[in-house]
């Protein structure tokens, strides 16, 4: 038994029983209260990159050529892959 000025008595068990109740309740207060400010953080951390990525998806979209222009290149690629096919026939 713990005499404090002879006015107040606690028992040890007592002590010994609230002090890891307490430190435990503090530690996880303190777990919360870091994962709250986490989650805050990561929900910031994503609407900016969502905004970004918005913003480049709209100057993408901006930048797509018509069908005429991949029509013109397709049929580019297919000339030189036709003059290679002859050129290697050629050379064999």
């Amino acid at each position: 038994m713990v005499n404090v000025k002879g006015s107040i008595s606690i028992q040890k068990w007592v002590i010994m029983l609230l002090v890891p109740l307490m430190v435990t309740l503090m530690g996880f207060t303190i777990n919360v209260v870091m994962a709250n400010t986490t989650t805050k953080e990561r929900v910031n951390i994503n609407e900016v990159h969502i905004e970004k990525n918005t913003t480049d998806i709209e100057v993408l979209e901006s930048q797509k050529v018509d069908k005429e222009t991949i029509n013109r290149v397709y049929n580019t690629l297919d000339r030189i892959e036709n003059k290679l096919d002859q050129y290697i026939l050629n050379n064999d």
